[in-house]
């Protein structure tokens, strides 16, 4: 019985690690886009290459997704493992559109 409430708590300790990780990437993803876009904006800077404003805004909003996502997984709603590749794909996917629209 220790043996089965050991394995639950370090099962429950690895998805609220691997939520608090995916919260963590999810934040600087959106937070780099969005200031992206803000630079691009808002600023006197010139930039050599510039990634188009939908992209830039698709990728925000994938990151907060992700945030959600993170949020469920630390609170045990959702499967830790299963929703980290999910996310990590997400995120692959964001960043393959900005590689796409920068060629």
């Amino acid at each position: 019985m220790k043996a089965m409430k050991k394995q639950i708590q370090t099962k429950s300790y690895l998805s609220q690690f691997i939520g608090i990780s995916i919260i963590c990437l999810n934040i600087y993803w959106t937070y780099y886009h969005l200031n992206l876009f803000y630079l691009y904006h808002f600023t006197s800077l010139l930039f050599v290459v510039m990634v188009p404003d939908v992209i830039l805004l698709f990728n925000g909003i994938l990151g907060m997704c992700g945030v959600f996502i993170g949020i469920a997984v630390f609170r045990g709603y959702l499967s830790a493992v299963r929703w980290l590749l999910i996310d990590l794909a997400i995120l692959f996917f964001g960043f393959i559109l900005v590689f796409l629209s920068i060629i």
